[in-house]
């Protein structure tokens, strides 16, 4: 298990081009990735979830990855998190 933290650092926040950067970067990975900010928890699968999450400019979400191939998926996160 692979537990950090990323500050959002784009002006739109999590907005949708980047959730579904995310969603389709973990396609190609088997670990399992949770999202969580302020209390709300989303699959980093599903598009909707995160998009619910509200994460703006300056907010900091914690990052879970459970699964096979933790270090690649979160090299791969880091790549396309906004």
């Amino acid at each position: 298990m692979i537990k950090f933290q990323h500050l959002i650092e784009a002006e739109e926040g999590l907005h949708a081009r980047p959730v579904a950067d995310v969603a389709f970067t973990l396609t190609q990975c088997s670990s399992d990735v949770q999202i969580t900010f302020d209390g709300k928890t989303a699959s980093g699968r599903d598009l909707m979830e995160m998009l619910t999450l509200d994460a703006n400019k300056g907010d900091i979400i914690d990052i879970t990855i459970v699964g096979g191939n933790e270090e690649e998926t979160k090299e791969a996160l880091l790549k396309v998190l906004p």
